[in-house]
């Protein structure tokens, strides 16, 4: 039983991932390998270093983001170099979703929920009159540039989890899943 050769993505270079779906499912996979599209690593490696950079910036200058968008300063700036942990906490799981994307759906999630929920409070302060309308810009770069990218990227991790690759059109037919599955003992299905 030979395996397939991998397919190549049209939007542009594939990465190489070793999601644990590999041994259970091997498409587009080179041994336990499977191929992701080259932009998703990327951008989870941007969006890590970002969120550092977030939480080196909330803990040595905790009222910057609030002169800056001409609001009152917190009267406890320990709460903002705490967010700053928390950015950073997003950060260093970021990287290690820039190793494997769709191994590391949980991590994504994890991001995609936060910059979900900011987002919501952020709006539901604004339409409550507790914060001007000028304050969505910090939402701006901390989450609506991520809101899309990580939907793609666990939309990519649910696809992939039902039998169609990020690299693929088309899912699996039956034949094809049958053909490369792999039960522990290393028999396939056909």
């Amino acid at each position: 039983t030979g395996e397939r050769p991998p397919v190549k993505d049209a939007t542009g270079p594939l990465q190489e991932s070793g999601s644990p779906l590999a041994s259970a499912m091997p498409f587009d996979c080179q041994g336990t390998r499977c191929r992701v599209p080259a932009w998703m690593p990327r951008l989870l490696f941007i969006a890590g270093i970002y969120h550092l950079l977030f939480a080196v910036g909330a803990m040595a200058w905790p009222n910057l983001c609030f002169d800056w968008a001409g609001i009152p300063r917190p009267n406890h700036p320990m709460l903002w170099r705490a967010a700053g942990l928390l950015s950073a906490v997003f950060g260093v799981g970021f990287l290690i979703a820039s190793r494997d994307p769709i191994r590391h759906w949980p991590l994504v999630l994890l991001g995609f929920a936060k910059a979900t929920l900011v987002i919501g409070l952020l709006l539901f302060s604004i339409i409550a009159k507790e914060l001007p309308t000028r304050t969505l810009w910090l939402a701006l770069f901390d989450d609506f540039i991520w809101w899309f990218p990580l939907a793609a990227i666990l939309w990519a991790a649910v696809q992939a989890h039902v039998g169609r690759p990020p690299t693929r059109e088309e899912p699996l037919t039956v034949a094809e899943a049958s053909e490369i599955y792999r039960l522990s003992s290393g028999e396939t299905l056909a």
